[in-house]
C-alpha cells in the first residue's frame, strides 16, 4: 500500500469514526453504549460475550450498542415495573409530567438521568445474574472467595442504584407538582 492509499483508508476510517459519533447523543452513550460495554467487559469468561473483544471496532461498537438497548430495555420493563409494584417508587402521572416539562425543562433532564439509574441497576442484575449462573453450572474460572466477592460488590452496587432511582424520581416528582401551583 502507498503513503497515498495508507492516508485515504485513515482518512475513511476516521469520517466512519465521525458518522459513528454523530448518530450517538448523551443519552444513548449513557443508557446504551456504556452499559454494553461494562456488561459485556464483567460476565464470565465463558459467556458468549467475550468473544467481542478481538472484532473490529465498528462491529464492536454495534454490539456494545445492542446489549446496552437490551439492558436498557430490561431496565424499562422489568426493573421499573418491579419497583413500582414494590411500591419503592412513586411516579407522577404521565400527564402531568408532559405538562410540567412544557414549563420546566429540567424535568426532562432529570428524567433522563433516572433512566440512566434504571438502565444501571438492570446491568448490574445481569452481570449478577450472569455470575451465579457461572458458579453454579461449574465452568467458573475464579475460585469461590473472588466469586462471592464480585456477587458482594454487585449487590452493593445494585442497592447503591435503587436508592439513587428512588431519590430521583422523588426529584422528578416534585418538581412536577412544583409545577402545578
Amino acid at each position: 500500500m502507498t503513503p497515498i492509499q495508507c492516508c485515504q483508508k485513515k482518512i475513511r476510517y476516521n469520517q466512519r469514526m465521525n458518522d459513528l459519533i454523530k448518530f450517538v447523543d448523551e443519552y444513548k452513550i449513557f443508557n446504551y453504549l456504556v452499559p454494553g460495554v461494562v456488561v459485556t467487559c464483567l460476565v464470565g469468561d465463558g459467556s458468549f460475550l467475550r468473544k467481542v473483544e478481538n472484532l473490529n471496532i465498528f462491529i464492536e461498537f454495534f454490539v456494545f450498542y445492542f446489549v446496552g438497548l437490551i439492558i436498557s430495555r430490561m431496565g424499562s420493563l422489568l426493573v421499573e415495573n418491579l419497583l413500582k409494584r414494590s411500591k419503592l417508587v412513586k411516579f407522577a402521572d404521565y400527564s402531568d409530567y408532559i405538562e410540567a416539562s412544557k414549563k420546566d425543562e429540567v424535568i426532562g433532564k432529570l428524567s433522563q438521568e433516572n433512566n440512566t439509574y434504571r438502565t444501571y441497576i438492570a446491568a448490574f442484575l445481569v452481570i449478577g445474574a450472569f455470575n451465579v449462573v457461572d458458579r453454579t453450572v461449574g465452568g467458573s474460572t475464579i475460585n469461590t472467595r473472588e466469586s462471592w466477592l464480585f456477587l458482594t460488590g454487585t449487590l452493593v452496587l445494585i442497592v447503591v442504584m435503587v436508592l439513587s432511582y428512588r431519590k430521583q424520581t422523588e426529584y422528578v416528582v416534585k418538581r412536577i407538582k412544583h409545577t402545578q401551583r
